[in-house]
Parts: structure tokens; sequence; C-alpha cells
């Protein structure tokens, strides 16, 4: 199989490993960053793994921009079309991402709290989590 055959090959799974790092809150421009680097990481070693690493010579940054441009390809192509179509991508990110457990702790410690507890936990844990959360709007009782 060819170079970069190979690393399209490859490059249609990395959206599943980019999920796997990739946090919910992050902006747009972080994201692509992020993604972009594993692509130069997984074409890097899919280049040395095909045996066409010697060093920076010429041969070798030809084959690394050959593996980096099927990794890109691939990557795009198969979670603009694949991964993201199905929801798969976005279920590994929340499933992996810090802000869906803190979500998940703060609604389990304010289903257990007294209506007067509600807001006192709710600022402390905010306080604590680095986050704006939002208390039960309900009145407490009189």
């Amino acid at each position: 199989m060819s170079l970069l055959a190979f690393a399209t090959l490859l490059g249609t799974v990395l959206p599943l490993a980019i999920a796997v790092v990739q946090q919910e809150k992050w902006s747009n421009r972080l994201r692509s960053a992020v993604a972009f680097l594993l692509c130069v990481f997984a074409a890097a070693a899919t280049t040395y793994a095909k045996g066409y690493w010697h060093g920076l010579h010429w041969v070798s940054v030809d084959a690394f921009l050959t593996a980096l441009a099927g990794m890109v390809v691939g990557t795009w192509g198969s979670y603009k079309r694949l991964w993201a179509e199905f929801g798969i991508t976005q279920w590994i990110e929340q499933a992996t991402s810090f802000v869906s457990v803190h979500k998940d702790l703060v609604a389990e410690v304010l289903a257990q709290a007294s209506p007067l507890d509600k807001t006192r936990l709710a600022a402390e844990l905010a306080k604590e989590l680095g986050s704006v959360v939002v208390a039960d709007p309900s009145p407490p009782p009189a």
C-alpha cells in the first residue's frame, strides 16, 4: 500500500482519536489547531513506520508532506461525511469532556439538596469549578 493511501486510510479513523482529546468548551480555532497538530504527528509517525524517514533529507520531507496531505484530507472528509454526520465524535467528546463530568456532578448534588441549600451549593460549586452554575429557579418555601 502506498504512503498516500495508507495515510488517507489512517486519516479516516483519526477523528475518533481527536474527539477523545478535544473538549466541548474549546473554541473552534483551538479545536482546529489541535486536530491539525494531531494530523502532523500521525503523518510523521506514518512516514517513519513506512520507512520513508531518513532525517531531514528532501525525500523524507517530501514523503512527510505527502502523508500529511493524505492525513488531512482523510481526516476532514471522514469527519464531515461520516463521524459528525452520525454524531459519533460529539458523543465521544461529551463522554471524555471535563465539562460533562462537572455538569453531572452539579445535577446530582443539586437534586439531593433541600431548596434552601440549593443557592448556597450552586455558588460554592461555581466557585470550585470555575463556572457559572444555575440553581433551581423556584423560590424557597416560606
